[in-house]
């Protein structure tokens, strides 16, 4: 068996599909370095199953992928297939060719093919096992390797010992077959659970599976129109947007040069306002004071008219009250009369409830004594019962007695000189084991040392791999959480190089003028786009971008020439519309009162100031944001452009804009389509991605570290508990032993006792059984007779009892009816009691509210009285205020007179700035039509290109590919809508149902 030749299609650097034929003997490859040398070695350890990235000098496993170059695109997937010659069958299969294959793709999904048929990374391992083949294997040898195995443990250098010997096949083979064995039975048991849940979800899964499918088709249909849709959309927005752009600037000249004409009018009319304004301010005043007055007047009239309609109310309410007050005497007569008639019939009821209440009490006394007669005459017939079954006991006790104690009397001989034998034989027992329990315990104490110390050291050991285990699961944790921050970076800066590349957010005539000259089909000179040749800090970006707007794609050129030969390159090629800025005509512009507009609260900076370029450009930046004033919010540039009349442009760090003439735009800004910003935040991210690198690598190293101590510690604990049981065992049987011998002991020391205090008992027992049978017949002699006599006692007291039970129950139903006419009884009585309450309660209530009507109508009199003072008071100043007004109107007469002087000149100069203003108003709302269009047309642009990244994470040049014919607009949102109300009709939608059908139905048939 050799190596034959090897295969590689976009693994790292060959990014082509590679073959390296291997011949017999020996194949050196050799090449300078950076050439790609070591990639061949790491794509041969990498398809026999490595596993490691650290291993193939990367970070993740994808990094294997070629990567892509600046003129050539990254690849899905990497492939490596070694071919070997199998003519003499070294390997177990039947081909005379054996080729390993492993490919892996982008998204993370991995294959291992042998002979191009799938198979496991284990069937790999497996085929190549004793074979000096495979990831740890002695037939590859890298740099320090050779040095590693010589310094490496004995144990170590074991496994390839082994694996050149030919073994570890046969030793991987047992481990396998003993790890099955123990897992079979766990496993049958889960099949029969896994089956019972599979048969519940299987059909559930098949419907969502359907309706997945179905999903799928219909997305990825709506993906390809609505794609093209917004594209075309796209296109047709980017050529507007040229158009309203001119038209833009246009109109702002106009406007301006309106704005010039109407300041000077306005300088003129201002010196004629003041002194109108110092005359309109004096009688101004005038008419303040006269409308005050007037104010004053109808005041106190309305004052008068309101305290007479009081008045008016308050007589209504006293006629009210003395009416309602006129009725009370006669609902109180009625109230007393109705509580008499309730008294007398409570006094009725009441003496029929005493006398009922009489009959009772002398009927429960009958009852009483009756009841106590009765129960005299069952207490004696239970006593003369008791009597009589006491005598039959003692004398059935007397005779079983007797019997057996002539039986006991036998056995007490028997078993008394069995307790003699028995206790000999006790004493030696005794002697003889507590000489074997004192050997025992000094044994148990040795081995309970020993298992001890054992137990401390398997504690230290099995504490250490925890500790370990732990701080590798929280660096593996903080790998992983690297691992995707790095991950979305990377994504993050790939998107943004390809927008960069791709000039994606320019205008499709400026990429096409660009592409002409990197292609060499241009040959004129430009420097390059504006946002190329311009730097600017971080924060002040968003407000620079905003205020140079589309101006930002505009091309510098070093003269005007050099802009007209462009433009006649663009009408030839048919490549559209592109704005040069020549710096030959470019003079820098400046504020005239720069100084006191950087005076004003949040004012940051003049645009031009903060932009870093070329001094051969300078002249250009500074006529483009020379008159451009940068705030730090929205508040202070609207108020710095209200005191300057809208004079120039402001722009706020936030990137709100405020027009020469009062528009202002704002809203939400799109990051990733801004020019400037996408260079520094490439520039960060790419910081960023080298950091997380360093660290991710750097916990791999110490993921390592923490792995092979715990490693360390696991072995050393597995020894450890082998020792431990081994001394466990002993010390268990030791200790079982001696208590055994224990027990024993004690069982012998209780039995001696037992047997010693058993002879005693047993002499006494001898004793007291002859006086017992002499006092037991006496007994069983006198008993007869006397039984007799108490059984004739008690028949006589038996009828007694019966007769005086049927006495009482004839009296006790007397008591009962006596009972239920005496309840009746009491509740008419408290019926009436309650009647009488109700009416003594309503006299009372009455006559609270009779005073307080007495009280509102003494309070409704004095209040007549005050209000008709008031209104005395009031016409006394209304009399007043008629004087002073009659004086002020003389006052402003007389300054209306002389006020005439300068109103035909002003009326003049009010009809020019009429003129000016009509003319300034039609240019500033044809201004803000087109700066509306203008911005509408690049938030349609803005809306589509986050519809294409927000719904399917394309840019504009990516989603060319995806590009078709649609026909027009209209039918395609017609489809579109269709499609979409297709999706929405099928409701929640589950697309892991798919592959998890696929899987519990292959688990089923499995």
């Amino acid at each position: 068996m050799y190596l034959k030749r090897i295969e590689l299609q976009g693994f790292k650097s060959f990014a082509d599909k590679t073959v390296i034929e291997v011949h017999q003997g020996v194949t050196a490859i050799v090449g300078p370095n950076g050439s790609g040398k070591s990639n061949i070695s790491d794509a041969v350890r990498w398809v026999m199953g490595e596993q490691s990235a650290k291993t193939l000098r990367g970070g993740k496993m994808e990094d294997v992928i070629f990567a892509g170059t600046q003129k050539r695109k990254p690849l899905g997937y990497a492939e490596v297939s070694l071919v070997l010659d199998n003519s003499t069958h070294f390997l177990p299969c039947d081909y005379e060719e054996v080729e390993i294959t492993r490919r892996v793709f982008r998204s993370g999904e991995s294959e291992y093919m042998i002979n191009r048929t799938a198979c496991r990374l284990k069937d790999i391992n497996e085929l190549l096992m004793d074979t000096g083949l495979g990831r740890d294997g002695y037939s590859i040898v890298g740099q320090g390797k050779i040095a590693e195995i010589v310094s490496s443990k004995g144990e170590d250098r074991r496994q390839i010992f082994e694996e050149a010997a030919g073994i570890s096949k046969y030793r991987y083979r047992k481990n396998e077959a003993e790890r099955k064995l123990n897992h079979t039975e766990d496993n049958l048991v889960r099949v029969r659970d896994i089956l019972g849940e599979l048969t519940e979800r299987v059909e559930p899964l098949k419907k969502q599976s359907e309706k997945a499918i179905k999903y799928l088709d219909l997305r990825e249909e709506l993906k390809g129109i609505e794609v093209s849709a917004l594209l075309e959309i796209t296109d047709l927005k980017r050529v507007e947007s040229e158009k309203t752009t001119k038209l833009y600037e246009d109109a702002v000249r106009e406007f301006e040069e309106a704005k010039e004409k109407l300041d000077l009018s306005n300088e003129k009319s201002d010196k004629l306002y003041s002194t109108l304004r110092e005359t309109d301010s004096e009688i101004e005043g005038m008419r303040e004071n006269l409308a005050k007055l007037e104010a004053d007047a109808a005041q106190i009239e309305n004052e008068k008219a309101i305290i007479k309609n009081n008045i008016e109310n308050h007589k209504v309410n006293i006629v009210r009250i003395e009416t309602e007050l006129s009725g009370w005497s006669k609902r109180e007569e009625d109230i007393k009369s109705q509580i008499s008639q309730l008294e007398q019939q409570k006094n009725a009821e009441n003496e029929k409830f005493l006398k009922l209440a009489d009959e009772l009490e002398i009927l429960e006394d009958e009852d009483r004594v009756i009841g106590e007669e009765v129960s005299r005459r069952v207490k004696a017939l239970d006593s003369a019962r008791e009597e009589v079954l006491s005598l039959r006991s003692k004398k059935s006790e007397a005779q079983s007695r007797l019997d057996s104690i002539d039986l006991i009397t036998q056995n007490i001989e028997t078993r008394r000189f069995s307790i003699e034998v028995d206790i000999a034989a006790a004493s030696d027992d005794i002697n003889r084991l507590t000489s074997k329990c004192a050997e025992l315990k000094e044994k148990e104490q040795k081995a309970q040392e020993e298992f001890d110390k054992l137990s401390d050291e398997v504690f230290d050991a099995n504490k250490n791999y925890h500790d370990f285990n732990r701080r590798s699961g929280e660096l593996k944790t903080r790998y992983n959480e690297l691992s995707t921050k790095l991950g979305e970076k990377q994504g993050r800066r790939k998107m943004l190089e390809e927008m960069e590349r791709g000039l994606e957010g320019y205008a499709r005539s400026v990429r096409d003028l660009l592409k002409a000259k990197e292609d060499g089909k241009y040959h004129g000179s430009f420097l390059g786009v504006l946002s190329k040749l311009i730097n600017v800090e971080k924060k002040y970006t968003t407000a620079v971008e905003t205020a140079l707007g589309n101006t930002m794609q505009n091309i510098v050129v070093q003269s005007e020439s050099d802009a007209k030969e462009a433009i006649e390159f663009l009408k030839k090629n048919h490549m559209g519309r592109v704005t040069f800025l020549p710096i030959s005509s470019q003079e820098e512009r400046r504020l005239d009162n720069e100084e006191r507009v950087m005076q004003n609260d949040g004012a940051v900076a003049i645009a031009c100031d903060v932009v870093e370029c070329d001094s051969s450009i300078r002249a250009v930046i500074g006529a483009l944001l020379g008159r451009t004033v940068i705030m730090e919010d929205m508040d202070s540039a609207v108020k710095l452009a209200k005191a300057t009349h809208y004079k120039f442009k402001i722009v706020t760090l936030a990137g709100e804009l405020l027009q020469p003439g009062g528009s202002i735009t704002g809203g939400s800004v799109n990051k990733a389509q801004a020019l400037l910003g996408r260079k520094d935040e490439i520039e960060l991210l790419n910081k960023e991605c080298d950091k997380l690198a360093d660290e991710t690598e750097k916990l791999e190293d110490e993921i390592d570290e923490c792995m092979d101590n715990a490693e360390k510690s696991r072995k050393k604990e597995s020894m450890l508990r082998e020792k431990l049981s081994e001394s466990e065992n002993k010390l268990m049987k030791v200790k079982a032993e001696s208590d055994m011998k224990k027990s024993l002991l004690e069982m012998a020391h209780e039995r001696f006792e037992k047997l010693n205090n058993e002879k005693t008992q047993i002499s006494t027992q001898q004793t007291d059984t002859a006086s017992t049978k002499t006092k037991l017949r006496e007994i069983l002699d006198g008993s007869d007779e006397l039984i007799e006599k108490a059984e004739a006692i008690v028949k006589v007291k038996q009828d007694a009892v019966r007769e005086e039970t049927l006495k009482r129950e004839a009296h006790s139903g007397k008591v009962i009816d006596k009972k239920m006419e005496i309840n009746s009884a009491q509740k008419d009585v408290e019926i009436a009691q309650s009647r009488i309450e109700d009416a003594k309660r309503s006299i009372i209530n009455s006559q609270s509210d009779y005073k307080a009507k007495l009280d509102e109508k003494a309070h409704q009199q004095n209040m007549i009285s005050s209000f008709e003072k008031q209104i005395e008071e009031n016409e006394m100043r209304k009399k007043q205020c008629d004087i002073a007004i009659e004086s002020k109107k003389e006052e402003i007469k007389a300054h209306l007179s002389g006020r005439s002087g300068n109103d035909s000149e002003l009326e003049k100069l009010r009809e020019e700035i009429k003129q000016l203003n009509e003319r300034i108003l039609a240019l500033q709302g044809e201004v803000v039509r087109i700066e509306t269009k203008k911005n509408k047309i690049e938030e349609d642009l803005e809306n589509a290109a986050n519809r294409l990244w927000d719904n399917y994470e394309l840019t504009y040049n990516s989603a060319l590919e995806f590009k078709k014919d649609i026909g027009s607009l209209s039918e395609a949102q017609k489809i579109i809508s269709q499609l979409k109300n297709s999706i929405r009709a099928l409701g929640n939608i589950n697309v892991d149902a798919i592959e998890e059908y696929k899987e519990v139905k292959a688990d089923m048939n499995f």
